[in-house]
């Protein structure tokens, strides 16, 4: 469902007052198309945003001591 432009301005408020308080930051990223073709798909599939899913696959590695640079 498309968002209205009240909500998107909203949302925009929202997001600009806790990046100012300092609540969240932002992190930008670029990925190859695939990869977020396949990241995008399984967070539709399990009912998550891709920010959450990033985020909780980046604790799970680092709490369980996953070097991904091997």
């Amino acid at each position: 469902m498309a968002s209205s432009e009240a909500k998107k301005r909203a949302d925009a408020k929202y997001h600009a007052k806790k990046i100012a308080d300092g609540t969240n930051k932002r992190l930008g990223l670029t990925i190859k198309a695939t990869d977020f073709d396949i990241i995008e798909k399984h967070c539709a599939n399990i009912g998550m945003s891709k920010a959450a899913f990033i985020v909780a696959a980046a604790r799970y590695c680092i709490e369980h001591n996953i070097d991904l640079v091997k």
